[in-house]
C-alpha cells in the first residue's frame, strides 16, 4: 500500500514537470516497480507490454494533449488508460482519416478509464475548436478479432464529427463516437465494446454514403456492443440511430444497464436521426437494429422514445444466419409503419371511392324509379325536391304554385311508388337493392 501510495504521489509530483531537456512529460508508466515518464502518450502505448484484458498495462494521462497520429493497438496486446486529474485528449487537425484510438490487433484491448480513477479523461473529437476539425472516422474504433474496448464512468467521448466520404466499408471508417466492425471472424471472435458508464455525446455521423447510421455507437457485422451503465447523449446520424444502430444480422446488441436518450428528451439531451432512410419509413433516434440485407432493409425494429436505465433491450446474432431479440425490450418496427403507411394510403383511395359510388347508385336508383312510375314532368320535379328534405311550403314557393296543387302531385307520386309518407319514401327509395 505504502509503495502504490508513493508511485502515486510521484506521478502527480512529475505530471507538473519537464525533461531536462524541456520536453513536457505526457504519461507514465510502472516498469519492474520503477515510473517511467514519456513525452509523447504514444511512446508510453508503445511500450506496453500488457499480456491479458484482466491484467492490462496501465499508463497514466499526465496532461492534456493532441493527438496528430492515432493510437494503435496491435496484436495480444492489453492496456489502460487512466488519470490522476482531468485531462483532455484532443484530435489535431492532421488526425482526419483515422479514429483517435484503435483496437486493431486481434486479441487486443483498450481499457479508458477504472472504477476506482481519481480523475476524469475527455476525449475530444475538436469540432468545436476553432479551427474546427471534420474528421472521417470515429473517436474509437475496435475491429480486431476477439479484441475489446472498455468504458467507465469519469471517461467522455465528444464532439466528433464525422463525414466518410471515401470509402465506407473501411472497418476503421464508420459512425462518430464509437465504431465495432470486422468483416472477418465469427460469434465467438467477435470484437466488443463494453460501457461500463462515462458519457458518449455530441457526436456527429454526417456521412451520407455507404454507411451513414449511428452516432453515438455503430456494430456492423461481428461487432458486439455490451451496455451496463453511462449514457449517450446529443448524437446524431444523418439517417438512421441517433444513439446506437447495429446493423446487418450479425451484429448484436445487449443492454441491461445505462441510459440513451429519444425524442423525448430535452433539448441538448436527445439523440436524432435527421432523415430516415428510403423515404423516410424509419428513424430510431435513440437506437436501431437493421436485421436484413441492404437487399431488403425494411425490417427495422428502433427506439425513438428514451432507453430507460431499467430497458433491458437486445439483439443477438445467432451462429444459423438469424437472430433474436430480447424478451422484455419494446420495438417498434419499419414494417409496421410501412402496414401503416399502406393502410392509411389505401383509405385515402377507398373512402373517397365509396362516397362517390354512394351518390351514383342514389342517382341510378332515383332514375329507376322514376322511369318505372310514369312520372309526369311536374311530378318528377317535385320528386328530387321531396327527396332533399324540402317541405311543401318551400316546394310550393320555389315552383310558384300553391300549396293544394303542390299536395295533390304529392299524393299521386306516393301512389304511383306504393308509399302513404315522406319517411316511406325515403326507406324504399334509400333501402331499394
Amino acid at each position: 500500500m505504502k509503495k502504490s501510495i508513493i508511485v502515486l504521489i510521484s506521478a502527480v509530483m512529475v505530471s507538473f514537470s519537464s525533461f531536462a531537456d524541456g520536453s513536457s512529460v505526457s504519461a507514465s508508466r510502472v516498469e519492474n516497480g520503477q515510473i517511467i515518464f514519456y513525452a509523447a502518450l504514444h511512446d508510453a502505448f508503445n511500450a506496453a507490454d500488457g499480456v491479458s484484458a484482466e491484467s492490462p498495462d496501465e499508463i497514466m494521462l499526465l496532461a492534456d494533449i493532441v493527438l496528430d497520429n492515432p493510437i494503435i493497438i496491435p496484436d495480444g496486446k492489453h492496456i489502460r488508460l487512466v488519470s490522476n486529474a482531468d485531462r483532455i485528449i484532443h484530435r489535431g487537425s492532421s488526425l482526419i482519416e483515422y479514429p483517435m484510438f484503435w483496437v486493431k490487433g486481434n486479441n487486443a484491448s483498450l481499457g479508458l478509464g477504472k472504477e476506482t480513477m481519481q480523475g476524469g479523461i475527455i476525449v475530444d473529437g475538436a469540432y468545436l475548436n476553432t479551427p474546427s476539425v471534420k474528421a472521417k472516422a470515429p473517436l474509437v474504433s475496435v475491429n480486431g478479432l476477439n479484441s475489446k474496448y472498455v468504458m467507465y464512468d469519469k471517461v467522455i467521448l465528444q464532439n466528433n464529427y464525422s463525414e466518410n466520404d471515401t470509402d465506407g466499408t473501411l472497418t476503421y471508417r464508420n459512425g462518430a463516437g464509437v465504431s465495432v466492425y470486422t468483416d472477418e471472424g465469427s460469434q465467438e471472435t467477435q470484437p466488443e465494446f463494453i460501457m461500463k458508464g462515462g458519457i458518449i455525446r455530441g457526436n456527429f455521423n454526417n456521412a451520407q454514403n455507404h454507411i451513414p447510421f449511428g452516432g453515438g455507437v455503430f456494430m456492423r457485422f461481428f461487432g458486439l456492443f455490451t451496455m451496463e451503465g453511462g449514457i449517450i447523449m446529443n448524437n446524431t446520424a444523418y439517417r438512421i440511430g441517433g444513439g446506437v444502430h447495429a446493423d446487418v444480422p450479425s451484429a448484436s446488441f445487449k443492454k441491461t444497464g445505462g441510459i440513451i436518450y429519444g425524442e423525448d428528451a430535452p433539448e441538448g439531451y436527445r439523440n436524432i436521426a435527421v432523415t430516415g432512410m428510403r423515404e423516410s419509413m424509419y428513424y430510431g433516434h435513440a437506437v436501431s437494429i437493421r436485421v436484413e440485407s441492404f437487399d431488403d432493409p425494411s425490417y427495422v425494429l428502433y427506439r425513438d422514445d428514451t432507453v430507460g436505465e431499467d430497458d433491458d433491450i437486445s439483439y443477438t446474432f445467432f451462429p444459423d444466419g438469424s437472430g433474436g431479440f430480447g424478451e422484455d425490450g419494446y420495438w417498434d418496427s419499419s414494417r409496421k409503419d410501412i402496414q401503416k403507411r399502406e393502410m392509411i394510403m389505401l383509405l385515402s383511395i377507398t373512402i373517397p371511392a365509396a362516397v362517390a359510388s354512394f351518390f351514383i347508385v342514389r342517382k341510378i336508383r332515383r332514375k329507376k324509379a322514376v322511369a318505372a312510375s310514369g312520372f309526369s314532368s311536374r311530378e318528377k320535379e317535385i320528386f328530387d325536391m321531396l327527396l332533399s328534405n324540402l317541405s311543401v311550403k318551400e316546394i310550393a314557393y320555389t315552383l310558384k304554385l300553391s300549396y293544394s296543387g303542390v299536395n295533390f302531385h304529392v299524393k299521386n307520386i306516393y301512389r304511383k311508388l306504393g308509399v302513404h309518407n315522406r319517411a316511406e319514401l325515403l326507406v324504399k327509395f334509400y333501402k331499394e337493392r
